[in-house]
């Protein structure tokens, strides 16, 4: 839903439209970046069995973590119609 892009870099390309979506002004939609970046990577690593490269004290925070701002976007999309139709489209489109 929120991208379409098939190239490297998806990460980047979800943090940066996760971050807009939720953030108006800048200085907190590069806060909101880093964060979804950095919450992404970890949850990555856990996902994919990596999991020793996140310290075991930190993994159900970090899932918990990314659990709530996942929940913040929908919550965000589905309570606009007019958002909705527009992350259905294409890159180009939105």
């Amino acid at each position: 839903m929120l991208t379409y892009d098939t190239g490297a870099g998806i990460t980047r390309r979800l943090a940066k439209t996760c971050a807009c979506l939720l953030e108006a002004d800048k200085a907190q939609r590069d806060i909101a970046f880093r964060k979804f970046y950095n919450l992404y990577e970890a949850r990555s690593e856990i996902m994919h069995g990596r999991t020793y490269r996140v310290p075991e004290a930190d993994r159900l925070e970090t899932l918990t973590q990314y659990h709530e701002l996942l929940r913040r976007l929908w919550c965000m999309t589905l309570t606009s119609p007019s958002l909705s139709s527009i992350l259905e489209g294409t890159d180009v489109t939105r």
